[in-house]
């Protein structure tokens, strides 16, 4: 039977980004602990063991944080506050809520690191943190707001009906550097308490309608308010990358359904109508269409067409010169050369025997040529001269390129074959990637940071050559990760129910 079980780490992280909260905590795609978070919980072990059992720690960051509690070395021998009434270490919180709209039923969950009730009128709540610096630790105004000490203040009241004020108080631990620890804490009144615990319900119900959703329909809030780079990286971006280009029906409906809505607004306001509205200048529709074409074609006739002037043109002049016996362009005789035509007698040219400068003086003398320097006749045929040039080819050698990588003909997402296709998964087919990349840089992939991590096994994924067919489980840290190299080099992608 389905239960949603919420608490403060998600209320904090559905506010940041609601699409990583529904990765960690409905789709369970726990992301490995980091260096830092893997120091903090030791920390928080060896501080909670020597309150419980008086076991001395072995970091001297645990020593500094029972310091601030008021705890020292010599304690160590001391039995006296072993078990004492009033301080509870590491207690365990659970909160029963109302059934969601579904009818789910709901809960709350939590641990509180240190509660001190010895005063009931004002109960202590403390949160042991650790940090790499200082300056990162929580003012007494940002306590005032903090949504996990305040839903472990309400805890508390709700068991002590006598306290008026609760106290949330930070341990801030420094990591690096100094060996002191901080404590900060804020007062406030059960008054505040219950009206953020109001708030926080406010936010598990809006919790509730994302919990059936798929990834792709849920808000990537991350992007606007600087989630996605905080703390090096977020571990679901390639994950959520690839969500981006993926739609549910569902989510397929709303938006036709919100167009469609938007569409009628606009008819409704007048904006959006197609049909003008007639105006006085508009004349009504005529039925008869015959006589509203022939009036058309009436208005669209041209006018009379206007007489040209007779044009006077003088007569051409009378020569009294013969005509040239040779009528033939230039041209048309070269065409009758082409074609083997015998000139005819109008295409014999008449020359001169004498030469042109001799002609020029007895013209210049005003002699007339004898007889015999009339005419001699001579028949010229154009000689076509056909050339044919060598055309030598030149190889052009060309830079190579390198071929692209193999990608994968099919791509199973949550899915397998079940017969007549071979497919590999994709954790055998990465393993050679994933060993490499623990062989050079000295551990495993989870452990680093985004662009040394996950973006290795994507930039590794992208130059390898593909099999023709992988199975994805998207389900897991490694097949999230992988999406984004393998979805724009796969040809068919089949998806499984998820």
């Amino acid at each position: 039977m389905a239960f949603y079980r919420y608490s403060a780490s998600q209320i904090s992280t559905f506010k940041g980004c609601r699409r990583k909260w529904h990765f960690n905590s409905v789709q369970g795609i726990k992301a490995e602990p980091t260096a830092s978070q893997q120091l903090g919980k030791d920390i928080h072990a060896q501080i909670e063991a020597f309150i419980k059992s008086r076991t001395p720690p072995t970091d001297r960051r645990a020593w500094a944080g029972l310091a601030t509690m008021g705890y020292d070395a010599a304690d160590v021998l001391s039995t006296e506050a072993l078990g004492e009434p009033g301080v509870h270490v590491e207690g365990e919180i659970n909160i029963p809520l109302s059934n969601a709209a579904d009818g789910t039923p709901r809960g709350f969950l939590g641990f509180i690191d240190h509660l001190d009730i010895r005063n009931p009128a004002l109960p202590i709540v403390t949160d042991h943190k650790t940090t790499s610096d200082l300056k990162y630790a929580k003012t007494s105004q940002e306590l005032e707001h903090d949504t996990q000490m305040l839903v472990y203040g309400w805890w508390v009241i709700n068991q002590h009906p006598n306290a008026t004020h609760v106290k949330l108080q930070h341990n801030a631990i420094p990591t690096r550097g100094g060996t002191s620890a901080v404590l900060t804490h804020a007062v406030v009144t059960r008054e505040h308490i219950t009206k953020k615990w109001g708030e926080a319900l406010a936010v598990m119900a809006e919790m509730d309608t994302y919990q059936t959703k798929e990834v792709g329909d849920v808000p990537a809030d991350g992007m606007k308010n600087g989630e996605c780079e905080r703390w090096g990286g977020c571990t679901y971006r390639a994950a959520c990358m690839s969500a981006m280009f993926s739609s549910s029906p569902q989510k397929e409906e709303k938006e036709m359904t919100t167009i469609a809505e938007k569409i009628q607004k606009r008819r409704d306001q007048g904006k959006g109508s197609i049909t003008p509205e007639p105006t006085a200048a508009t004349p009504a529709a005529d039925t008869d269409v015959e006589s509203r074409l022939n009036a058309l074609r009436k208005d669209m006739a041209p006018a009379t067409k206007p007489k040209l002037a007779a044009l006077e043109v003088a007569p051409e002049p009378t020569s009294t010169t013969p005509a040239d016996p040779n009528s033939k362009s230039p041209l048309e005789r070269l065409r009758a050369a082409k074609q083997g035509l015998a000139p005819t007698p109008a295409e014999e040219r008449v020359v001169d025997s004498k030469s042109p400068l001799e002609r020029l003086r007895a013209a210049k003398q005003g002699l007339a040529p004898t007889p015999a320097e009339e005419r001699v006749v001579e028949i010229v045929m154009p000689e076509v001269k056909v050339e044919t040039a060598e055309v030598k080819r030149t190889e052009v050698k060309r830079p190579s390129v390198a071929a692209r990588p193999l990608g994968c003909s099919y791509l199973f997402l949550n899915c397998a074959p079940t017969q007549g296709l071979e497919a590999t998964t994709l954790e055998a087919f990465a393993a050679p990637l994933l060993e490499t990349i623990k062989q050079e840089t000295g551990k495993s992939w989870q452990f680093h940071d985004f662009r040394n991590g996950p973006g290795l096994i994507v930039e590794g994924l992208g130059r390898a050559d593909l099999p023709s067919a992988i199975i994805v489980d998207t389900k897991t840290p490694l097949g999230a990760i992988a999406l984004e190299a393998l979805l724009p080099r796969a040809t068919i992608v089949i998806r499984g129910a998820s």
